[in-house]
């Protein structure tokens, strides 16, 4: 006799041991399994069941064997195979196998994008460094303005006083080239960085668009992200070849510079709230209307964005177009389109958590519905089993401790009802003489 591996067809969970007819409970989702005879795979387009080896053909709402009612997942499916064939890799699962590639490959994203943002980190502190550089040459170059100096150092503590510190030294700006070369390569390899996170971060996306189509709308909402880092990137350029025409515009690159460091908050922030959403799909398996239909929501919702986002590339182009004929004006009318960028992202991310909280609502409600309608239930079932112990001159608690309850399968009344006495009748018959003593009377006298 050889031992198998059984995979289970709801978790993907391995089991080994021998063939048998008995069957056995998965820990990870609670399935029954059993070990076939011999080593079984589906054929190309179906789905194994672990418990009665069925095949079922592979569709996108199958949920359970159509057999025997245990639970089927179509994108890992039942499957069965000896150690030996298991470890030379011939008789594999390839639904499991394609389910196992693609956690690999997301975990392998999610490590990237951890490397990513510890390169974006280096890049922020090259920047500052740049900037501290760019203080002491101001010093050196210009002693009388020993107050805006204490302004700039205090700007690692305080964002908003070097702010207001670099609008002060707007016009010091002409008199250190060296220092703006420098705080240009900052920019460049911060610039860098965050189009390597965001080559990573699409990857993820796709990897993570493959384990399940309920994510589709996360993966469109990242797509309209990435659009409008891309458009921010534009603006970025934009603001660079302006500095180099005008250094008027340095004070414009810097107020861009802060915008972009929200936008990545932001996108953090939309990671993590993806993050959630994954560990929350688990428990929504179960009312998978529900979620379809906040999906759609969803979908509108997205489709809504992006048109608020073509409308913002738009109004980005007319900017752009109005900075190449007119250089004066370029900073007041960049910082009110930057403005309106935060503006709407703040919209989204507003309409993003509400929709979330829509959705927890939702699920909440459902989940009372449920309890009270088992709560009903119980209760209707338990009068009615008083009502008939009532008619037939029985104690409900003595039926509930009786060998055979009135209401099981095999009681009396369905004895009495399968050997063909009707349901009226076989209410005022006599049910267990030993038990009610006295109350053993004639169907007449009743």
């Amino acid at each position: 006799m050889v031992e198998l591996v059984a995979t289970c067809a709801g978790c993907g969970k391995r089991y080994k041991g021998l063939p048998s007819a008995k069957k056995y409970k998965c820990t990870g989702c609670q399935n029954i399994f059993t070990f076939p005879e011999a080593p079984r795979s589906a054929a190309p387009g179906k789905v194994l069941c672990s418990n009665c080896w069925t095949e079922v053909e592979t569709a996108a709402d199958l949920h359970a064997c159509p057999g025997c009612g245990q639970k089927v997942s179509p994108l890992i499916g039942g499957n069965a195979a000896s150690r030996e064939e298991l470890g030379n890799g011939t008789h594999p699962s390839p639904l499991l196998e394609n389910y196992e590639k693609a956690i690999a490959s997301q975990q392998e994203l999610e490590a990237k994008v951890a490397e990513m943002r510890e390169q974006l980190a280096a890049a922020l502190a090259a920047r500052d460094q740049a900037q501290a550089i760019e203080v002491a040459a101001r010093q050196e170059r210009d002693v009388a303005q020993a107050a805006r100096d204490e302004a700039t150092t205090a700007e690692g503590t305080a964002r908003q006083e070097r702010d207001a510190a670099l609008r002060e030294r707007d016009e010091a700006l002409k008199a250190r080239d060296e220092a703006a070369q420098l705080r240009d390569r900052a920019v460049a390899s911060q610039e860098e960085a965050v189009r390597a996170a965001d080559e990573a971060l699409k990857a993820c996306d796709e990897a993570v668009k493959t384990r399940d189509e309920a994510l589709k709308t996360r993966d469109e909402a990242l797509q309209t992200r990435d659009e409008a880092v891309k458009t921010r990137d534009e603006a970025f350029k934009i603001r660079n070849e302006a500095l180099q025409a005008r250094d008027e515009a340095a004070k414009t690159c810097d107020e861009a510079l802060k915008t972009r460091d929200e936008a990545l908050q932001a996108r953090d922030e939309a990671l993590r709230i993806c993050d959630e959403a994954m560990k929350a799909r688990e428990s929504a398996v179960a009312d998978r209307d529900l979620a379809l239909k906040a999906r759609d929501e969803a979908q509108a919702l997205s489709a809504q964005r992006g048109a608020e986002a073509a409308r913002a590339r738009e109004e980005l182009e007319q900017f752009r177009d109005t900075a190449v004929r007119v250089l004066e004006p370029l900073g007041q009318d960049y910082s009110a389109r930057m403005q309106e960028m935060i503006a709407a992202a703040d919209e989204l991310r507003a309409e993003v958590k509400r929709a979330r909280d829509e959705v927890a609502q939702r699920m909440d409600h459902v989940e009372h519905s449920a309890a009270d309608l088992r709560d009903n239930l119980k209760a209707v079932s338990s009068d009615v089993h008083e009502r008939l112990c009532d008619a037939i001159g029985v104690s409900a608690e003595d039926d509930k401790t009786a060998t055979k309850p009135l209401l099981t399968p095999t009681g009396p009344l369905a004895e009495l009802l399968a050997a063909g006495v009707p349901p009226e009748a076989a209410i005022v018959t006599p049910h267990r003489p030993q038990e009610q003593g006295s109350n053993n009377v004639s169907a007449a006298a009743v």
